[in-house]
């Protein structure tokens, strides 16, 4: 109903890209998303997560790497400065690379994970997912003792 009363409005093929997702219509949601996208594709890196996390879930890894890689491109250290007042920006960013660093991680691309990780934990040291696969990431890499 929202999206027909304001169909320029991505926020709306967001929600509903999320609750697709969230009963595994991944084409649905990822048809949803990237509409939201389309509409206001340069301010909006939480669309490029849920879709990139849409495409993981969906096993189309390499879409969801160049969807995520393509909002990262977008913002570079610079950018992210001079949006400072914007309280998600960093979170988003950061969730978007652990995003990429997971799925590094279940390709056995562990070095380019940990890269992913140190990448998410710049952006937000507090973030979870950042943190997580940071941890898993050491411990993959720590010798077991024999």
């Amino acid at each position: 109903k929202a999206e027909k009363l304001d169909p320029h409005d991505g926020q709306h093929f967001q929600l509903e890209g999320r609750i697709l997702a969230f009963k595994k219509d991944y084409k649905g949601a990822e048809k949803a998303l990237r509409q939201a996208l389309t509409l206001d594709k340069f301010n909006h890196p939480d669309y490029a997560l849920d879709l990139a996390a849409a495409l993981a879930a969906d096993q189309k890894p390499v879409e969801a790497l160049s969807v995520a890689n393509a909002m990262l491109a977008q913002y570079p250290p610079a950018v992210v400065s001079n949006r400072g007042a914007d309280d998600s920006l960093a979170p988003n960013l950061a969730d978007l690379e652990a995003l990429n660093g997971n799925i590094y991680l279940s390709e056995g691309r562990v070095n380019e994970a940990g890269a992913a990780a140190d990448r998410a934990l710049a952006l937000f040291p507090s973030g979870l997912r950042g943190r997580a696969l940071k941890h898993q990431v050491q411990i993959i890499l720590t010798p077991v003792p024999q």
